[in-house]
Formats: structure tokens, sequence, C-alpha cells
């Protein structure tokens, strides 16, 4: 229930600021954000498995919390924006298509990470790295949305593809 409260107030945030802060602004303020809640993730992993830190649930409660804020920064800067421009950088006549097709790679991209991610789960130090792996992904998604995403707030989509 947390965790789907924490999506539900992340979005309606989002809602409220992707007109008026744009969404590639978004997307770079909150990405650094996204990578610090998997490595709260992966450093409470680290606690829980690999430290003799007692109670013991002082790990769980690092790596929930990091859950949440993931969850929270996500949901507000990077979920919505990301579907925002994908529906605002394709011409009118390719558009069907291009999301059609940028939706089914973002599947084809969900299942490789999820069928990676199970297995790594699957021991102690797994658990760690995914986490950290993914911080780091999103380091590097930090620099493709700096370097190649265009602003598309508040633009046509005439101006958005040119």
């Amino acid at each position: 229930m947390p965790i789907a409260f924490t999506n539900a107030m992340g979005t309606g945030l989002s809602l409220l600021m992707i007109d008026k802060l744009g969404r590639r602004y978004m997307m770079l303020r909150f990405l650094p954000f996204v990578a610090l809640g998997m490595f709260m993730i992966a450093t409470g992993m680290y606690i829980e498995y690999y430290t003799d830190v007692t109670p013991a649930t002082i790990g769980q409660f690092v790596a929930f919390s990091g859950v949440l804020f993931f969850v929270l920064m996500f949901s507000s800067g990077n979920a919505t924006p990301a579907w925002a421009i994908n529906a605002e950088i394709f011409p009118i006549h390719l558009i069907g298509t291009a999301s059609a097709l940028a939706t089914a790679s973002g599947g084809l991209a969900d299942f490789i990470v999820t069928s990676f991610f199970l297995i790594m789960l699957e021991t102690d130090a797994g658990k760690v790295y995914s986490f950290c792996i993914l911080g780091c992904n999103c380091l590097l998604a930090w620099l493709f949305i700096y370097f190649l995403v265009p602003e598309t707030a508040n633009k046509s989509i005439q101006e958005n593809i040119k």
C-alpha cells in the first residue's frame, strides 16, 4: 500500500509540474534522485547481508526507504514526462507507428532487465550490485537526456520535429 500511495502521489505531483517546468527539465532534475534511491536500496541490502549491524531491520528500513524514495522521484519526474515527450517528438503521419514501436521497445527492454534482475537477486552480492547497476544506468540516462533529448513543453509538434 505505501508504494502504490507514493506512486500516486508522485504522479499527481508530476501532472501539476509538467507544463510549468518542462519535460526535459523535470527528467534532468529528478534522475539524480532516482539514482540516489537505487543506491539507498543497494546500501540497505549491503547492511542487511554484509554487516553485523543490530538490529538487522536497519538494512531493511534503509532499503524500503530507498524503494519509496525511488518510486516518488521516478513517478514525479520521469514516468509522465517520458510518455509526454514520446507523444510530442514524432511527425503527425508517423506518430501512431512510432509510438507503438517506442512502447514495444520499452516492453522488450523491461523484459530483458527483469529477466537479468531476477537472476542477479539470487545471490547476496547480486542484491547489492543489481541496484548499483540500475543507479549507474540512471546516471547514464541523465547524460542521454542532457545531450540528446529536446525540450518539448510549450511547443507545437511542428517545432519539436525540426
